[in-house]
């Protein structure tokens, strides 16, 4: 078994005790179920973590294959670009 198949696995049964505890379990069942969930939610929130940082990194690399261009400079029309403006008026201090 595969060490994501294993997590899974924890990660689903957290789940099906958080289910069995809204539910309404009683007596002993409660206590086992809110036992074994306080032990086992550490790790599925390191596991929450691994796979959070996992996508994090997918995304990263993706962003690694994008083609880098220049940022224009301020001011300027990038190269090929024509403006239409007009000079603008001159102001009273300019007259």
């Amino acid at each position: 078994m595969s060490l994501d198949s294993r997590l899974d696995r924890i990660v689903g049964r957290a789940e099906e005790l958080r289910a069995m505890l809204s539910e309404g379990a009683g007596g002993e069942a409660f206590v086992k179920a809110s036992k074994e969930l306080a032990e086992i939610e550490p790790i599925v929130a390191r596991v929450d973590d691994l796979r959070a940082a996992a996508k994090i990194e997918l995304n990263v690399e993706a962003l690694r294959q994008l083609p880098i261009e220049p940022a224009p400079v301020k001011g300027k029309a990038p190269s090929g670009v024509t403006t239409n403006k007009q000079p603008a008026d001159p102001t009273p201090s300019e007259l």
